[in-house]
């Protein structure tokens, strides 16, 4: 489904064709659109797809056909160092089980991103300053940010470590992997404001997949992935 507004393109998806190897699964998606600065709930049970849409718009995974623009890079045309490279510098990812280091502090995790960026370093005059400030704004201290080991955090500060991690050198993309799976309703509201705070702060397009329904009404769109896409299975249509 694509947007009638005429705002540019965070994220545009065309004729999109993947098929798994093997042959026994594929996905078509003929057109999707998520705009700058727009936040989307992209919703999908198991299975439907939802983390291969995830993987082709990170380039982590190569379509067959079509094309893919992020950031207006067609990162379905690169190579596979070049999209890790891309998706490096452009987009933040928030995974759906934090994927912290444990031993790390919040700090490092945090910074860990600006290692594999040149281009995210390059946003910032001092990243350490910057990260600090960042945390600060999601409601963590400072001493907790530089002086304990992640892996000691409760699962809310973990969760805002990794929206820091996500948002730390301004990415105009963020993706956001089922963030708030395991969280009720209460923690899911709080959560989802800290995040969408940040990716305002930073104007940034928001995609966030979900199976949860009650989160709808957050997101200025909401889209269900059967509307946009076909999951094709060996022998089927």
């Amino acid at each position: 489904m694509a947007s009638e507004n005429t705002a540019p393109c965070a994220i545009a998806v065309r004729d999109v064709r993947f098929d798994w190897p093997g042959g026994q699964f594929g996905l078509d998606v003929p057109t999707f659109d998520v705009l700058q600065n727009e936040s989307v709930l992209l919703l999908g049970q198991s299975g439907s797809g939802k983390s291969t849409l995830l993987s082709l718009i990170c380039g982590i995974l190569a379509p067959s056909q079509g094309v893919i623009q992020v950031a207006g890079t067609d990162i379905g045309a690169l190579g596979r160092a070049s999209r890790d490279r891309f998706r490096a510098d452009h987009i933040g990812i928030i995974f759906q089980m934090f994927n912290l280091l444990p031993y790390a502090t919040a700090l490092d995790n945090i910074l860990v991103p600006l290692r594999f960026s040149k281009a995210r370093r390059a946003r910032m005059q001092s990243p350490r300053q910057e990260a600090l400030a960042l945390t600060k704004a999601l409601g963590l201290p400072e001493t907790l940010v530089t002086g304990v080991q992640a892996s000691t955090l409760s699962v809310g500060q973990q969760q805002r470590v990794a929206v820091a991690r996500a948002m730390i050198g301004n990415p105009k993309v963020v993706i956001a992997d089922e963030p708030t799976s395991a969280l009720d309703s209460d923690a899911q509201g709080e959560f989802l404001e800290l995040v969408f705070r940040q990716v305002q702060d930073a104007e940034a397009a928001l995609l966030m997949v979900s199976h949860d329904e009650r989160l709808a009404d957050r997101f200025d769109r909401v889209i269900r992935l059967d509307q946009i896409a076909s999951l094709r299975r060996a022998g089927g249509a």
